[in-house]
This record gives structure tokens, C-alpha cells and sequence, in this order.
């Protein structure tokens, strides 16, 4: 049974926390919130056709290493942590009892190292198994607005 849609809000909101607290240096490196809710065998994706840093990680060690702590070890930073940003969960569907399945809505807003805006909002899907431990999580983030943001900061 999955968690409840509070309870995966909860659980996003505390990794994303953590990970912008980690990038500003507030806070002192620890696994991320999420990792303890990875089943061994999860598998963790960034969808993309024909996108560079589309990813496909399969078991939860690898996940931990690449995801947990934040950041994908090919992805580059493109965000100045400096200046004001956010990142927030503004929807979670489904989850509890009803579906083994759920979707969260992120929005994430911050200014580049090149100075230009930066709004992002992606869709992400988890897969849960009768323990609550994640099997599954997809990311679908806008793809084009990524890659420009990424030349425009090489």
C-alpha cells in the first residue's frame, strides 16, 4: 500500500529541503530523506527523447549514490544558490489506500549561474509496493527548457 498523498507531500518536501539546505551550505551532508524508501530493486528515470541527460538507474544503492543526495552525477548545476530560490510540491494525486500509484506536481523557481530565470515544473510518478517502499519514480520534466538552460550555461 502506498503512502497517503500527505504523506508522499511530506516526504518530497522534507528531500527537497534538505537537498537546497545541502547546496547552500545550511546544513551538514546526511543521506537524503528519501533514501529509506527505496526498495532494493526501484528503478528511477528522467524521461527524455533524445535528451543527454535522460536516465534510467535501476536498485536502490545506485539510486542512493545518484538521487538521494540531490544531484545526478552527469546533470550539471546550473542553478546560483546564492540568489533567492524554491522548490515546491504543489500536487500529489493519488496514493493510500486507492492506488499503489501517485503523481506529484514540482515547481521549482531560482536564477541561473548565467543570471536568467529559472521556472521549472515537472510531473513525477512513484510506484509503490504493498510496504510503502518506492519500486518505481519517473520524472517528466521539461526536456527543451532543461537542455537550454544547460547550453546556455556551457
Amino acid at each position: 500500500m502506498a503512502p497517503t498523498a500527505q504523506e508522499i507531500r511530506g516526504l518530497l518536501e522534507a528531500h527537497i529541503a534538505q537537498d537546497l539546505a545541502e547546496k547552500t551550505g545550511s546544513a551538514s551532508k546526511q543521506l537524503g530523506h528519501i533514501h529509506n524508501h527505496f526498495h532494493d530493486d526501484a528503478e528511477y528515470h528522467i524521461n527524455g527523447h533524445e535528451f543527454h541527460h535522460a536516465t534510467e538507474l535501476k536498485g536502490a544503492e545506485t539510486i542512493k549514490g545518484e538521487v538521494s543526495d540531490g544531484s545526478l552525477s552527469e546533470f550539471p548545476d546550473v542553478i546560483d544558490y546564492s540568489k533567492p530560490h524554491d522548490c515546491k510540491v504543489l500536487q500529489v494525486i493519488g496514493g493510500g489506500k486507492e492506488s499503489e500509484w501517485a503523481a506529484a506536481v514540482v515547481k521549482a523557481t531560482a536564477t541561473t549561474t548565467t543570471g536568467k530565470p529559472f521556472n521549472h515544473e515537472s510531473v513525477m510518478t512513484l510506484q509503490f509496493d504493498s510496504n510503502g517502499k518506492i519500486l518505481h519514480m519517473k520524472n517528466y520534466a521539461d526536456t527543451l527548457h532543461l537542455h537550454n538552460i544547460i547550453q546556455d550555461a556551457s
